[in-house]
This record gives structure tokens, C-alpha cells and sequence, in this order.
């Protein structure tokens, strides 16, 4: 979705309260006076707070689709900027994201072995997954479970 007003050029990012709780990241890109708001993928930190973004998605009876990746990752670079883009386009749909290195708690937790993962939560429980960086097989999956 995106949402154009006339502003002054300015970037600004920000956290939005939406949909019983669920925080959803946006960012306003301001340029010439009109401003367009993209949605953005979720950071997950620690195992609370990815408790609470889960709860949060159950409550409002969408999917969540965790994607653990780590810095050092080349296919994690190579498949991150598709997996923002369908953030944008999936809006209905919560895309978190778990750094393997900074959220060991949660890494372990999923008994991450392999980077990138992608797990696909619905009502709390673990529907489906892609391990590895198929583009294809990511894409296809979350139009399958968008419908």
C-alpha cells in the first residue's frame, strides 16, 4: 500500500501500533514535497519479544513467516531484498526477521542449523518452511499461504 501527502523532503522511520498490538514497521520517504510510506520487515531481538509479535499475529489471525538469517550469509544478502519487497507487498502478512548471532536464544530455540530459513506460523504453530535461498520457492509459498 502506499500512502502520498505533500510534505518537505525528510526520511523517517518510525514504529506503527496496528492491528490488535502488532507492531509493523513503515518508513516515510519524503521527496519534492510528496511522501510515500512502504511497510517494512519486523527485527525479532530475543525470544520475548518474538513470543509477543507471534501472539500478536495469532490474535489477528495472520500469517507469520520468520526468516533467520546472519550478516556473514551470502545467500541471506542475496534472497533479503526479495523477502523486503514481498513485506511490501503481502501487507496482511507479518515478515519477521531473527539475526542468528544477535537472538542466539531464538536461534536455538528453532534449531536453526542452516541459513537463510524461512518458517511460515499460523495460530502459533509451524505450517511450513524453506531452507536455502530459492527465490521460486519462497515466492511461491507465501502466495500460497496469502490466499
Amino acid at each position: 500500500m502506499v500512502i502520498i501527502t505533500k510534505q518537505l523532503f525528510h526520511v523517517y522511520c518510525f514504529r506503527l501500533q496496528k492491528m490488535g498490538g502488532l507492531e509493523v514497521s513503515k518508513v516515510v520517504h519524503e521527496h519534492q514535497g510528496w511522501r510515500l510510506i512502504t511497510w517494512q520487515v519486523i527485527g525479532i531481538h530475543s525470544a520475548s519479544e518474538l513470543h509477543t509479535k507471534l501472539n500478536a499475529a495469532t490474535r489477528t489471525s495472520r500469517l507469520g513467516i520468520l526468516y533467520f538469517t546472519a550478516t556473514w550469509c551470502g545467500p541471506c544478502c542475496f534472497i533479503s531484498p526479495l523477502y523486503t519487497s514481498l513485506a511490501e507487498k503481502y501487507q496482511k502478512i507479518v515478515f519477521l526477521k531473527v539475526d542468528i548471532d544477535e537472538a542466539r536464544d531464538v536461534a536455538a530455540r528453532w534449531n536453526i542449523r542452516s541459513v537463510p530459513s524461512f518458517f511460515f506460523i499460523k495460530n502459533g504453530k509451524e505450517v511450513d518452511k524453506v531452507v536455502g535461498a530459492d527465490k521460486s520457492a519462497l515466492e511461491r509459498k507465501i502466495a500460497q499461504y496469502a490466499s
